[in-house]
């Protein structure tokens, strides 16, 4: 059973200023990152001054508005992460001072090798592509070998890269810390009735 979820990764404002630019409140109420059921919206600090804040949905309404996100991203640096395991879709989204600086996305649908890419792109990305794509071919080179997407990996490597964190993987620094979250009440009625109009 695949994951679908998203995260927001914000370096250089303090979190207080992070909640009030998504229009969340800090519970204070710890949640393991293996919770259940999971919350919809929880934070964390992680080392070097980055701060996490983990969306249990790939199109939470916090990533899909871009209104949100590069309000968030005014004054600093946004990584934008999303995953969804069950049709191998990943991307990987970079926001500066309110704008939009690149983008890394792979969406098999479009091609089983896809990997969009756009923008003034990170240093990190040529590494990145060149070891997924040679581990690729490593384990398909193997006898008996079963199809492998690696190319799925680049976009999470390359977060992972900036924040340290990444879904499946135990970081170095062990569990992160997170709180829940909590939207505004408003925020939420109005999602709930979007959904239920769809």
């Amino acid at each position: 059973m695949g994951v679908s979820l998203s995260f927001l990764a914000i370096k250089g404002a303090a979190p207080a200023d992070i909640h009030g630019a998504l229009g969340v409140t800090d519970t204070g109420v710890a949640s393991p990152e293996d919770e259940y059921p999971i919350p919809s919206v929880r934070g964390a600090t992680l080392p070097e001054g980055w701060y996490l804040v983990l969306l249990n949905d790939v199109v939470h309404r916090l990533i899909k508005s871009r209104k949100i996100i590069k309000r968030l991203s005014r004054g600093c640096e946004v990584i934008a992460c999303q995953v969804e395991e069950h049709d191998m879709y990943s991307g990987c989204f970079g926001l500066r001072d309110g704008k939009l600086v690149w983008s890394v996305v792979h969406n098999p649908q479009k091609a089983d090798d896809h990997l969009g890419v756009w923008g003034e792109l990170p240093a990190a990305l040529d590494e990145i592509e060149a070891r997924m794509l040679k581990e690729q071919d490593e384990a398909q080179a193997r006898p008996g070998a079963v199809e492998v997407d690696y190319i799925f990996d680049i976009p999470l490597e390359l977060a992972a890269s900036f924040c340290g964190y990444r879904h499946d993987t135990r970081a170095d620094w062990g569990e992160s810390a997170f709180t829940v979250l909590a939207e505004s009440k408003a925020k939420r009625r109005r999602t709930a009735g979007r959904q239920a109009v769809q």
